[in-house]
């Protein structure tokens, strides 16, 4: 039961610190955060497995359901970044060095997520 209620805690700090793109540090803390107590940090972590081959045992069957399971969990995880990087607007009376370095966490992130953007691509997004 207490872990139950531990893992409800969890998934509501990371509902309440939703993405709104001047928080993405505290939001990448907790994503983290929750990934871990839910044992599926490795998918931010770690490259997703190639296909099995025919003839895999059903414990390596089983091992890669269970990654591709908790990789389509990290791929919202990753829209989600990407829709925070796509809202940054910068206002005219805003200083341009901490827009500039937060979209720039953005795209370092989506890049640890195996999601990178092009360099072209960067600058176009930031100018």
């Amino acid at each position: 039961m207490a872990n139950n209620s531990n893992n409800f805690f969890l998934r509501s700090v990371l509902k309440k610190g939703r993405l709104i793109g001047t928080n993405f540090l505290d939001w990448k803390r907790n994503l983290r955060i929750v990934l871990r107590q839910d044992r599926k940090l490795h998918v931010i972590d770690v490259p997703r497995p190639k296909p099995l081959p025919e003839g895999a045992t059903r414990v390596q069957q089983a091992t890669y359901q269970k990654y591709i399971d908790d990789d389509t969990d990290a791929r919202k995880k990753r829209f989600d970044t990407r829709k925070g990087l796509y809202a940054c607007k910068y206002g005219d009376r805003d200083p341009v060095g901490p827009h500039i370095l937060k979209m720039i966490g953005y795209m370092e992130y989506l890049a640890t997520l195996g999601s990178a953007i092009g360099p072209e691509a960067q600058i176009d997004m930031i100018l």
